[in-house]
């Protein structure tokens, strides 16, 4: 928890993913990514998300490829339903039209952890105390 605090009051997200915004940072930061899926609380992990989602709006097909990448990281990862309630309903909000190749490969990754989650749900997990 300190070092998430610590990473949001230095704003550390902004600065590696608004500031320099380079295809090799977000490639190189998938360990960062991990840890505030694993390890986050819901506010940074969906700051993590705010922030991917618009850089990776309207950006060159190679910067929003790596940032679906980590999207899915976190989607796969995050410590509740909510990162993937968040992610379903930012795709939905594009409409067919802002369905391109790599945003509907996104939404078919990011289902099939919905549907791996909901799974686990019929077998009692729990997230975060909160059962689903």
């Amino acid at each position: 928890e300190e070092l998430c605090g610590w990473m949001g009051e230095e704003r550390v997200l902004e600065e590696m993913f608004e500031r320099n915004s380079h295809v090799e940072v977000f490639r190189s930061a998938e360990g960062v990514v991990r840890f505030i899926s694993g390890s986050g609380t819901p506010p940074l992990q969906k700051r993590l998300v705010d922030l991917l989602w618009t850089v990776s709006t309207g950006a060159h097909p190679s910067l929003q490829s790596a940032a679906h990448a980590l999207l899915l990281i976190i989607a796969r990862e995050g410590r509740g339903p909510h990162v993937l309630d968040d992610l379903l309903g930012r795709i939905e909000a594009l409409g067919p039209a802002g369905l391109c190749k790599e945003t509907a490969g996104h939404l078919m990754q990011v289902s099939v952890s919905m549907m791996n989650l909901l799974e686990s749900a019929k077998d009692g997990a729990r997230f975060d105390g909160m059962r689903l």
